[in-house]
């Protein structure tokens, strides 16, 4: 025997999510990012091995730090707008577990109707059994009866005759249902 789980299947939800744009554009985005970083980085230290009196030390140090700052700011931008980004997504991935949810629901509701149609179809036919075998009965009492008590022949077939008539409505009902 095999003692491994069986793998689960991705949801739609997340093949489509991962399917996507989105996922490959923050990738993209990321990328250009530590690309920029790198660049300003090298554009820098480039800066800083160029030849200066000792007092123009301290303004090229500013100026480094200036164009880190620059970095920063590109940074802080870019985090905001990835937070953005996943409160977007996940907001789109709830909605996509929501309407599921709602499709659950209407075709439970689905299958509670059908279950109720198919219960008073049974109760029907086992009304329908049930009468038949109490008229089969009526007409073994009816047939002994005739023999020894006239009378109770005569109500035992007018129970009997009551007995058809209703089987006869509950055939009817039961035809309109179905139908």
């Amino acid at each position: 025997m095999d003692d491994s789980q069986p793998s689960i299947p991705s949801s739609p939800t997340r093949q489509r999510f991962l399917r996507g744009q989105p996922l490959g554009i923050f990738v993209l985005l990321g990328v250009s990012v530590f690309l920029f970083w790198l660049g300003s980085l090298a554009f820098v230290c480039h800066r800083l091995n160029v030849p200066h009196l000792e007092q123009h030390r301290l303004q090229t140090i500013a100026q480094v730090g200036e164009a880190m700052a620059i970095t920063s700011v590109l940074f802080s931008g870019l985090g905001f707008v990835a937070l953005i980004a996943t409160v977007w997504l996940q907001r789109r991935q709830i909605e996509a577990a929501i309407q599921g949810m709602e499709e659950s629901t209407k075709a439970q509701q689905e299958n509670i109707e059908t279950l109720r149609a198919q219960s008073e179809n049974t109760l029907a036919v086992a009304k329908i059994s049930a009468l038949a075998v109490r008229i089969s009965a009526y007409t073994s009492e009816i047939l002994q009866a005739g023999i020894m008590d006239p009378v109770k022949k005569i109500r035992l077939e007018e129970e009997r005759k009551l007995l058809v008539e209703e089987l006869d409505t509950e055939r009817r009902k039961l035809k309109e249902k179905s139908a």
